[in-house]
């Protein structure tokens, strides 16, 4: 059965409605058919290019930036799988990841220039390395030069099945050492769904996303139930407080996400108390106990505000606190989602 392309449906279902918002370009405006557009060139030249086919891993190590999420959504056209690397990790920790994922590509922006050079002293020969901005080393491939020389026409579709990995992402768990969490097409597709149904996703919504994109917090706690919808994403490099105080009100900001050492900057800034939060529907802290103070300040506002709780491995979005309980039960995270799960016959792999 066939899973994807999630843009071209979002091109064909909302061309003109604005997918993103890029904070790094004087907030640029980029409707899902542009997106689209700009996605197929990036499948094209990776599939032409560097030979990438179903199946076929690619490592990336960069910051948020566009071309992130242009990767992320070229892998779901061509049927690849992404691994995203935490560049908070050490040079070796990252070497000890790629030989055990064994990509075919390694795509890597300025930011990570040196480290990518200690790499390529052992991995040289096991893979492509592919320079998003201008390459290090003359004659290695640049998506900086190369981005105009690929067609926006759609690529040929490829059949996905449900068991089909999208994403690698790796976690730390209970021992501290990382471990490859594989994430299929079930699991961010549901992950999607109860996201939308349960915290009440729109079209409407304008979502800023500064968390990383190596972790499932950047790729699954909002931003794909985001795109599933059809809603804004306003895409940062990383999370400026002063920005986000500017983007509440000038962007119309609707929802937002953050882990509680964030929230608490927010409501500890000076800016706090003539901020205007009026178009703010809900707020919601994860990756840690909330602190009481965080929860009501929100509400002082007359913003809704709960936890959650998820993991990687999960999706990551498990549980969802109902509004009548949220004031009553402080530091729950609530009830399990509706997690619907597709029929499967007897004897089919889970």
């Amino acid at each position: 059965m066939f899973y994807g392309d999630w843009l071209y449906r979002r091109e064909l279902l909302s061309p003109n409605k604005i997918a993103l918002i890029d904070s790094e370009k004087s907030d640029l405006e980029i409707t899902y058919l542009q997106w689209n557009r700009r996605v197929n060139r990036m499948a094209h030249f990776l599939q032409a290019k560097c030979g990438i086919l179903k199946g076929d891993r690619i490592s990336i190590y960069s910051n948020n930036r566009m071309e992130y999420l242009d990767i992320l959504f070229a892998c779901n056209k061509l049927g690849a799988v992404l691994h995203v690397i935490n560049w908070r990790l050490t040079v070796k920790n990252i070497m000890d990841i790629i030989l055990e994922i064994d990509p075919k590509i390694l795509v890597y922006s300025r930011d990570w220039s040196k480290q990518v050079q200690e790499l390529k002293t052992d991995l040289g020969e096991h893979l492509w390395f592919v320079a998003l901005d201008d390459p290090e080393v003359t004659g290695e491939i640049s998506w900086k030069k190369e981005q105009d020389h690929w067609p926006e026409t759609q690529p040929e579709p490829v059949e996905l099945d449900w068991e089909d990995p999208w994403v690698i992402c790796y976690t730390g768990g209970t021992t501290g050492l990382p471990k490859g969490a594989i994430l299929n097409y079930r699991a961010m597709t549901w992950n999607a769904i109860n996201t939308i149904i349960s915290w009440g996703l729109g079209a409407g919504d304008v979502i800023p996303h500064y968390m990383p994109m190596f972790h499932t917090g950047g790729i699954n706690v909002l931003f794909l139930p985001t795109v599933y919808i059809g809603g804004t994403t306003i895409f940062c490099k990383e999370f400026n407080i002063e920005q986000l105080f500017g983007q509440i009100g000038r962007l119309s900001i609707t929802f937002f996400f953050g882990v509680p050492a964030m929230l608490l900057m927010l409501i500890q800034h000076p800016r706090w108390a003539e901020a205007d939060l009026s178009k703010v529907r809900l707020v919601m802290a994860g990756g840690g106990n909330c602190p009481r103070v965080v929860y009501e300040a929100f509400w002082d506002k007359g913003v809704s505000f709960k936890e959650g709780y998820g993991l990687t491995e999960a999706g990551p979005n498990t549980f969802w606190l109902p509004d009548e309980n949220a004031k009553e039960k402080v530091g729950s995270v609530g009830r399990p989602m509706l997690i619907p799960r597709p029929y499967r016959p007897k004897g089919q792999r889970t």
